[in-house]
């Protein structure tokens, strides 16, 4: 399969979905958190990935630490229920595909995971 960077689309998302159906998430002091182990949904080779949707920006003039903050500050209170979280993906194969620039690996599909709440571990 030739490597293809615009391969996107709403099929490639639900193929997705059911490719990492054992994809898992955490939310922890507010920052979210993912682990995807699978068959990429274009060119079926295995991907693994660990990631994060968030990044703690360091405080100063206009910056803020305020999620992690908060989540500190309640930390004594019940967890809240996690929402769906989505997942934007790249394919992260290890194969070389045709096309491909230069050193580059995967197929270049892109698309979206929905890890249910029932996926998704809350700590405080």
């Amino acid at each position: 399969m030739d490597y293809d960077e615009f391969a996107s689309g709403e099929e490639l998302d639900q193929k997705a979905s059911k490719s990492f159906a054992t994809a898992t998430g955490l939310v922890s002091l507010g920052m979210r958190s993912y682990r995807v182990d699978g068959p990429c949904p274009r060119c079926g080779h295995r991907m693994a990935l660990n990631g994060s949707l968030d990044l703690l920006v360091p405080s100063g003039p206009g910056k803020s630490r305020r999620p992690v903050f908060e989540a500190l500050q309640s930390k004594d209170q019940p967890a809240p229920a996690p929402e769906p979280m989505e997942v934007p993906l790249r394919c992260a194969c290890s194969h070389k595909h045709e096309g491909a620039p230069g050193t580059a690996t995967g197929c270049g599909a892109e698309f979206i995971i929905t890890i249910p709440p029932s996926r998704i571990e809350v700590r405080r």
